[in-house]
């Protein structure tokens, strides 16, 4: 089996760590990286002259296109489709993001995800919304929510929100430079928080966008706020940032088609730290957010403030949803669990 992509946070989780089981568990498999350009600061993620040549040389029984609806992805579906299982892969927002940043210029990274859709011989969907609507298009989709790495994603050796005189963190994960208008959801909300309780705001990381810090700048006047990295960290530094959180608010734009279409990642690995979580009562995040149970789901600013709030003066609700949160992720969401349902689904 191949598995052919461009090397990317999205390709690593549903590409790199399922190779590494598949390979434990005795699976020949080969991880073809491809190339990624950028127009209009979107990347296009598309397979490598390189790995094309290698897929011809070879014989593989399976070979999965990992977030590529480019022209070389059709040219390997052409080539191939007779003799091996085609698995097309959308990965993250493949489905809802056609076009070149807000432009009306067709994304030539998508231009063939149509025809791929509804040829492959398996489709893979990362949430349940992608995966209702594919159905529709090829009944061989397949629902395979994105893997966290439970071995680096761990919750932290101490509880240090029982340290003296510690400030409650309230925090964020993720790439600030493509998250601005999400990040905007919970100004108001913390603003007022922040008026009659005091804690610290950490952003993991905002990744030099000047837009965050002034975004955020009128909440300085009152709270202490931590804007992390102006450059990209390694994985595991970012995890060590996260364990300072006492509560993670994962704000969403369900407006935007595509944000809507993320996968739930950011906040299964959230989870998997051991952190509460409040998220956007959204799609993308109600496939995972049992509302009450392992989260809290906030669909208005009010709502915002009042899971925040909660959260903020309980400790005995932070460690219950924190701990129900754990144990969904690592059930639910590992590296294991997709490949066993990779193999259930595709490999039987």
């Amino acid at each position: 089996m191949a598995q052919a992509d461009n090397k990317s946070q999205v390709t690593s989780h549903r590409g790199e760590f399922p190779v590494k089981e598949l390979e434990q568990r005795g699976y020949p498999v080969e991880m073809l990286e491809g190339h990624r350009w950028t127009i209009m600061d979107r990347d296009f993620l598309h397979i490598s002259p390189k790995a094309i040549a290698k897929i011809l040389r070879n014989d593989y029984d399976v070979i999965v296109i990992i977030n590529d609806g480019g022209f070389l992805s059709n040219l390997v579906f052409e080539l191939e489709k007779r003799d091996t299982t085609i698995v097309y892969d959308l990965g993250d927002t493949l489905e809802t993001s056609r076009t070149v940043g807000e432009s009306p210029i067709p994304h030539p990274g998508y231009l063939f995800s149509d025809k791929l859709i509804e040829n492959s011989d398996f489709v893979m969907a990362p949430s349940k919304t992608l995966h209702n609507s594919l159905l529709k298009r090829n009944e061989n989709t397949v629902y395979n929510p994105t893997p966290i790495n439970t071995n680096v994603f761990t919750p932290p050796n101490q509880d240090h929100s029982e340290e003296e005189n510690n400030l409650p963190v309230i925090g964020w994960m993720g790439d600030a430079r493509v998250h601005f208008r999400n990040l905007k959801i919970i100004k108001g909300p913390l603003l007022r928080l922040a008026q009659e309780h005091d804690f610290k705001f950490k952003i993991v990381n905002y990744l030099g966008d000047d837009r965050i810090k002034s975004l955020f700048s009128e909440l300085e006047d009152y709270v202490l706020v931590d804007y992390g990295a102006d450059s990209w960290r390694p994985i595991e530094e970012v995890v060590k940032e996260m364990w300072e959180f006492d509560i993670a608010a994962l704000p969403l734009d369900g407006n935007d088609p595509f944000m809507n279409g993320k996968s739930p990642m950011k906040v299964t690995e959230t989870m998997a730290t051991k952190v509460p979580v409040v998220a956007s009562g959204y799609k993308a995040y109600e496939d995972v957010v049992h509302h009450g149970r392992n989260g809290y789901l906030a669909r208005t600013e009010d709502e915002w403030e009042h899971y925040i709030k909660k959260l903020l003066y309980s400790r005995e609700d932070r460690m219950n949803i924190a701990s129900n949160g754990y144990q969904y992720a690592i059930e639910n969401h590992s590296v294991e669990r997709y490949v066993d349902r990779f193999v259930e689904k595709i490999l039987k």
